[in-house]
């Protein structure tokens, strides 16, 4: 059976996402956060375990209704495929001005 029509191209930008996300949460880790959102309440705003959830959670939810919608509607896959890919590499560069950015980790 032949797979359909860029379901490998899709799975590949899935798979780069979810791993500039991991690699953005990783060397974000114990820093300041500048992204207000990813750490309300915290008077230190520094990127932790609540952050890394509300991260998480808005990356998971953005796949969910990925899947969703190519149920419905296949020819999706593409344009799902290039905007997965444009958000890695933009998630990719932050990982990367993270870790080359010195500065304390805080605990």
């Amino acid at each position: 059976m032949e797979a359909p029509r860029y379901e490998t191209v899709y799975m590949m930008s899935l798979v780069s996402l979810t791993g500039a996300a991991a690699a953005d949460m990783s060397t974000s880790w114990g820093r300041v956060e500048l992204n207000p959102v990813l750490t309300p309440g915290s008077t230190q705003g520094r990127f932790g375990w609540q952050a890394a959830a509300i991260k998480l959670g808005v990356t998971a939810t953005s796949l969910l209704i990925q899947r969703r919608m190519i149920r419905h509607r296949p020819e999706l896959k593409k344009t799902f495929a290039v905007t997965n890919f444009i958000t890695a590499g933009a998630m990719s560069a932050v990982a990367l001005r993270n870790a080359s950015v010195g500065g304390p980790r805080g605990r």
